[in-house]
Protein backbone atom coordinates (compact mmCIF):
# COMPACT_ATOMS: atom_id res chain seq x y z
CA UNK A 1 0.00 0.00 0.00
CA UNK A 2 1.14 3.76 -0.67
CA UNK A 3 -0.56 6.88 0.65
CA UNK A 4 0.26 10.03 -0.92
CA UNK A 5 -1.00 13.37 0.81
CA UNK A 6 -0.42 17.01 0.35
CA UNK A 7 -0.32 19.96 2.23
CA UNK A 8 -4.26 20.53 1.10
CA UNK A 9 -5.10 17.20 2.68
CA UNK A 10 -6.08 15.63 -0.51
CA UNK A 11 -5.43 11.72 0.43
CA UNK A 12 -4.79 8.97 -1.67
CA UNK A 13 -3.85 5.42 -1.35
CA UNK A 14 -2.71 2.35 -3.48
CA UNK A 15 -3.11 -1.31 -2.98
CA UNK A 16 -0.75 -3.60 -4.31
CA UNK A 17 -2.25 -6.62 -3.10
CA UNK A 18 -5.08 -8.18 -1.10
CA UNK A 19 -2.81 -9.37 1.67
CA UNK A 20 -1.90 -7.29 4.14
CA UNK A 21 1.69 -7.44 5.95
CA UNK A 22 3.27 -8.21 2.58
CA UNK A 23 6.55 -5.86 2.96
CA UNK A 24 7.12 -3.40 5.99
CA UNK A 25 5.82 -0.07 5.94
CA UNK A 26 8.01 2.96 4.04
CA UNK A 27 7.91 6.68 4.80
CA UNK A 28 9.53 9.07 2.01
CA UNK A 29 8.81 12.77 2.45
CA UNK A 30 9.23 15.33 0.19
CA UNK A 31 9.93 18.76 0.71
CA UNK A 32 9.41 21.44 -2.35
CA UNK A 33 9.70 24.93 -2.83
CA UNK A 34 6.65 25.19 -4.31
CA UNK A 35 4.26 22.78 -2.46
CA UNK A 36 0.35 22.39 -3.56
CA UNK A 37 -1.74 23.46 -0.54
CA UNK A 38 -4.89 24.52 -2.69
CA UNK A 39 -7.05 21.77 -3.36
CA UNK A 40 -8.12 21.25 -6.90
CA UNK A 41 -11.39 22.90 -8.62
CA UNK A 42 -12.83 22.21 -11.28
CA UNK A 43 -14.20 25.67 -13.44
CA UNK A 44 -17.89 25.01 -14.41
CA UNK A 45 -17.37 27.22 -17.50
CA UNK A 46 -14.71 25.19 -18.78
CA UNK A 47 -16.09 21.61 -19.81
CA UNK A 48 -17.11 20.87 -22.88
CA UNK A 49 -18.35 17.04 -24.05
CA UNK A 50 -18.77 15.65 -27.42
CA UNK A 51 -21.11 12.57 -28.22
CA UNK A 52 -20.03 10.41 -31.75
CA UNK A 53 -21.71 6.98 -32.40
CA UNK A 54 -19.57 4.33 -32.74
CA UNK A 55 -21.29 3.11 -35.56
CA UNK A 56 -22.91 6.03 -37.49
CA UNK A 57 -24.47 3.94 -40.63
CA UNK A 58 -26.57 1.80 -37.97
CA UNK A 59 -27.04 3.74 -34.38
CA UNK A 60 -27.17 1.09 -31.40
CA UNK A 61 -26.77 3.43 -28.59
CA UNK A 62 -23.09 2.70 -28.09
CA UNK A 63 -21.47 6.23 -28.41
CA UNK A 64 -17.60 7.27 -27.71
CA UNK A 65 -17.86 10.52 -25.50
CA UNK A 66 -15.47 12.84 -24.92
CA UNK A 67 -15.02 15.28 -21.63
CA UNK A 68 -13.04 17.94 -21.55
CA UNK A 69 -12.12 19.57 -18.33
CA UNK A 70 -9.96 22.66 -16.56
Amino acid sequence: MIRIFDEAGNEQRVYFSDHSGDQEPVSQTIVTVTPDEKPPELDLNKLSLTATPSNPDAPNGETFVDIGYW
